[in-house]
């Protein structure tokens, strides 16, 4: 969680415009996958990374049953951004990022987590983290973290935030 709030900090420093110029969400998370690259130098930091050896990561569809908004169709799964070892099965960590101005359904992202950290599910995840950007006040919202399958207490990434004056 030190390199996460590190590449939070460094975000927030360095890239706080985008926020600012409520830039899409691909743009925000494209920059903090930079971010984590330089942050975990002997991983791969990729953004919307949909491949599982040579075929697309897929979740299970019963997973979605309680999600209108679910495209039944679409089988391939995209995260946001990925922290791992390309061609191993060494999955650090995985992150759903949003926009405080966003409107679209956050369960989707919650089930995503959820399934990507399950130590029974086909990717194992160590940590999955959901990301809130507040557009409006330039800074992180929210952060939710998943581990083992199960959303779990963040262990201060917030509040070291709040400590830089970044956060809350």
């Amino acid at each position: 969680m030190e390199k996460v709030n590190a590449v939070l900090r460094n975000f927030l420093d360095k890239d706080r415009n985008l926020l600012m110029l409520n830039a899409s969400e691909r743009s925000i998370s494209h920059k903090l996958a930079e971010h984590l690259g330089k942050e975990f130098p002997d991983g791969d930091a990729d953004y919307e990374y949909n491949r599982w050896g040579d075929r697309p990561k897929t979740l299970p569809e019963v997973l979605f049953n309680d999600i209108t908004d679910y495209d039944q169709d679409a089988r391939a799964i995209f995260s946001d951004i990925i922290v791992y070892k390309r061609q191993l099965p060494d999955n650090l960590l995985v992150i759903e990022v949003k926009k405080s101005s966003s409107r679209e359904n956050n369960d989707k992202d919650r089930i995503k987590l959820i399934a990507f950290t399950d130590p029974e599910g086909d990717y194992r995840y160590k940590v999955g983290l959901f990301i809130v950007f507040d557009v409006e006040n330039q800074k992180v919202d929210k952060v939710r973290c998943f581990e083992n399958g199960d959303e779990v207490e963040c262990n201060g990434v917030m509040a070291n935030l709040e400590a830089l004056g970044h956060g809350l």
